[in-house]
């Protein structure tokens, strides 16, 4: 039979209420009593319901990472997997859970009621293309915990990750301009959102460095999925004389 909080109170001599906040490593237990219940614990070889604990220390232990299901397409991309892997080989040991968040369509009074009013989630990693700074400033006015992938321009009361966009759009192009390549083209990102501003800046930054010309027309930005990269390549191809491509 399963042993319960109450055979562990009744084991070490004091009440149930004592033990959970031995769990909960509360300070107003003194050291001595929280060695005694704790190797109770051990001799009756007790687990402590991750639930039970979770509702005494009104915390979910969850990190929700924010998706929109609509973007079909990000699920496909081998990078958001990347992206999952990193985020639970860090929160995993330290005793946390990854929760999958849908936006639901952007709403974001029903995401705030949903997961951090009731607080289901005890932090949010989200991407830039689905922050906006309203969403940011609401966060941060009830000092809810999130962190963005990528920079949101225009609104710094955040912390975010990202790599060197500008720098790794740079090394690219160069790479193929030192293959002797002339006619380099760039395509794939919205246009006007941080990431294709980062990497458009780095590959004109390469073109001009090397004395070379930026044709407007070698640059088509559209959103990142094969049906629109596979028309923003055929685009390309028709065009005289045809460059050879830089993806992004």
């Amino acid at each position: 039979m399963k042993v319960t909080i109450n055979d562990i109170a009744k084991a070490a001599g004091v009440a149930k209420s004592t033990v959970s906040k031995v769990l909960n490593d509360a300070p107003s237990i003194s050291l001595a009593t929280k060695r005694r219940v704790r190797q109770v614990m051990s001799d009756m070889n007790y687990t402590p319901s991750s639930i039970a604990t979770q509702l005494a220390r009104k915390s979910s232990f969850n990190i929700g990472l924010l998706v929109d299901m609509s973007r079909r397409d990000d699920f496909l991309n081998q990078f958001f997997y990347n992206i999952i892997g990193g985020v639970e080989s860090v929160i995993g040991p330290q005793g946390y859970e990854l929760t999958l968040c849908n936006m639901n369509n952007h709403d974001h009074e029903l995401l705030m009621n949903r997961f951090v009013l009731n607080k289901r989630v005890d932090g949010f990693i989200l991407d830039t293309s689905l922050l906006t700074p309203q969403l940011a400033e609401s966060f941060n006015q009830v000092q809810f915990p999130f962190l963005a992938i990528g920079e949101l321009p225009g609104y710094s009361e955040m912390s975010w990750v990202d790599i060197d966009n500008h720098k790794g759009a740079e090394l690219l192009t160069e790479h193929l301009i030192f293959q002797g390549y002339r006619r380099i083209a760039f395509l794939g990102g919205e246009s006007g959102e941080p990431i294709w501003s980062n990497r458009i800046s780095g590959y004109k930054k390469a073109l001009l460095n090397h004395s070379m010309s930026v044709v407007d027309s070698y640059m088509q930005p559209g959103y990142s999925n094969v049906e629109t990269g596979c028309k923003l390549m055929q685009d390309l191809l028709e065009l005289p004389p045809r460059p050879m491509p830089l993806y992004a």
